[in-house]
Parts: C-alpha cells; sequence; structure tokens
C-alpha cells in the first residue's frame, strides 16, 4: 500500500493519531492528545488482584453470598466453572473465596446481621 498509495497512507495515519484521543481547548475546540506509553506500575496495579481486606473484594464477597441466600443456590456455586468464569470477566482483580469461607464465615455474619435486625423491627411492633 506505502508504494502506491503513499499519499493515502500518509493521511489515513495522521488522522488515527489525533482522533485517538482528544480534549477541549479555550475555545471549545478538540485538540490532539499525544499518546501515552503505559508505566510498568500502570501494568502491575492492572494484573494485582485485591487483597482479602480489600473493601471492594469484601462488597463483592458479600453480593455473592446475598445471592446465594436469595436464590436459594448451593454454597457449592462458587465452584462451579461457569461461575468463576463470570466474576473473572466482570471482575478480574476479585479472588474467588473458596466454598468454606462463605459458610463458615460470609453467611453466619450476614445471618447475624438480618437476626438483630428482624429483632429490632419485633421490639416496636405493636400488637393489636
Amino acid at each position: 500500500m506505502k508504494r502506491h498509495h503513499n499519499s493515502e497512507l500518509d493521511t489515513a495515519s495522521t488522522s488515527k493519531t489525533t482522533t485517538q484521543k482528544t480534549k477541549r481547548d479555550e475555545e471549545g475546540g478538540l485538540q490532539p492528545q499525544p499518546k501515552r506509553q503505559t508505566t510498568l506500575s500502570e501494568i502491575i496495579d492492572k494484573k494485582s488482584l485485591y487483597v482479602d481486606d480489600d473493601i471492594r473484594a469484601k462488597d463483592i464477597t458479600l453480593t455473592i453470598a446475598e445471592q446465594i441466600c436469595v436464590d436459594m443456590e448451593p454454597f457449592d456455586l462458587v465452584n462451579k466453572i461457569g461461575f468463576q468464569r463470570l466474576i473473572k470477566k466482570l471482575c478480574p482483580k476479585y479472588k474467588m473465596v473458596s466454598r468454606f469461607h462463605i459458610t463458615e464465615k460470609v453467611i453466619p455474619e450476614m445471618y447475624q446481621r438480618v437476626r438483630a435486625k428482624v429483632l429490632e423491627l419485633l421490639k416496636t411492633c405493636r400488637i393489636l
């Protein structure tokens, strides 16, 4: 292509680089942004998994436990390949917890919170 259509190639390559990222200037026009190489620390951050006490990991784990309880799914759901693939696709940084962690830690804590809330609501109810 370069040998026969050199001018079209130059036009196409310059338009590709100028339309990738843009920024508005003071007059409201769009200004091309130069490409920036990803740093090594950004690449490592993308690949690293959430630590166990990360708020996002805890939130995802709690949501999985809620789904198990609400839909009456078996605890073994977290060991199934399809479910693990779904979670990995939705949140690549999340490290899937074990069935044991769900049954021995997350669900009992959830049960205690719900039980306390129900008891609190029952105390405020009036008997007719």
